[in-house]
């Protein structure tokens, strides 16, 4: 019967509700009960968890210490302000380990800040989207969208964590999902730095996805010299010309596409113009009278495959 008493009491409401996990309807129901408990330490620990768990972290200590103030003995008072003392370390030496490119000792201080309370969603979102950035700085894409997902999942309205998250994506090259996300981002708040600029680039990126990726074709990076993609060229364009291919239908048909991949990758690429074009995701004119087979013959001075006079090319070119 008095255990009975004890939840159906307010005090016993407020701690059901803050169990379980009705923090808004929680800080209600306290704001009601404050006129007249006031100075009750039991129920500024209680108005203290809604404020904690709600993320409004100084809100919460000035009830626990008010708690302290009331009774100096009161063991559940001391017990919070010794939690937030230890979060506040170790989200604080996580911060600064990150500033200073200790990504490694970030981690680590991130980690135990999140197992300190693992009921507190709101605080440990933040902790997530932090070691986050620490993973993304050690190009570990994965676990930092897993960190993320687990953040919006604690707080679907958190617009750093999407905006995290949408760049985690564009590294992972999935720019759908990042445009996704940049369009949330932008949707809760239009100003949110960076945003335009980030969607115009998912766009690009979306964009140049859907085309042949020259560089891809060649094996060069999209930074690689005049001289790497020369010299790419004239490796593949060696190893899939039509002419060297004594396989299957099948492949002899592969091969010949391959080669006019090459072709086509290399004309683009060898031309400042158009691959300044290529590079900025503009469209580029079609040039249909562009035969692989001639600019083969125009890059060799002539086919290796059928010149007497570049009989020896096996020994030139290796």
């Amino acid at each position: 019967m008095a255990a009975t008493a004890q939840i159906n009491s307010p005090f016993g409401v407020l701690e059901t509700l803050l169990n379980s996990g009705s923090v808004d309807r929680a800080i209600t129901y306290s704001n009601e009960l404050l006129k007249s408990n006031g100075a009750n330490p039991e129920f500024l620990v209680l108005r203290g968890r809604c404020f904690y768990l709600n993320g409004c972290t100084e809100m919460a200590r000035k009830h626990f210490m008010e708690a302290l103030r009331q009774d100096p003995d009161y063991s559940k008072a001391k017990d919070f302000v010794k939690l937030l003392r230890s979060l506040e370390r170790a989200k604080e030496e996580g911060n600064k380990a990150f500033t200073s490119g200790n990504t490694v000792e970030a981690i680590e201080c991130y980690t135990l800040a999140l197992s300190l309370d693992p009921n507190n969603k709101q605080y440990n979102a933040v902790i997530l989207a932090n070691r986050a950035a620490a993973y993304m700085r050690q190009n570990e894409y994965i676990k930092a969208l897993q960190d993320l997902n687990v953040s919006i999942s604690y707080t679907p309205d958190y617009i750093k964590a999407y905006m995290r998250r949408a760049n985690v994506y564009m590294q992972m090259e999935n720019y759908e999902r990042a445009l996704k996300d940049y369009n949330f981002v932008k949707e809760k708040d239009p100003s949110y730095p960076e945003i335009e600029n980030s969607i115009r680039l998912a766009h690009l990126e979306i964009k140049k996805s859907k085309r042949k990726d020259y560089y891809k074709i060649l094996g060069v990076d999209s930074s690689a010299s005049e001289a790497q993609i020369k010299k790419a060229y004239r490796k593949k364009a060696l190893k899939w010309h039509p002419d060297k291919q004594n396989g299957t239908q099948e492949e002899r048909d592969h091969a010949e596409k391959m080669f006019k991949d090459i072709g086509e990758a290399y004309g683009v690429l060898s031309d400042p113009q158009q691959k300044r074009r290529y590079d900025m995701g503009m469209d580029l004119e079609e040039n249909e009278g562009c035969d692989p087979s001639e600019m083969f013959n125009m890059f060799f001075g002539g086919d290796p495959f059928t010149s007497s006079r570049n009989f020896n090319f096996r020994t030139r070119f290796a």
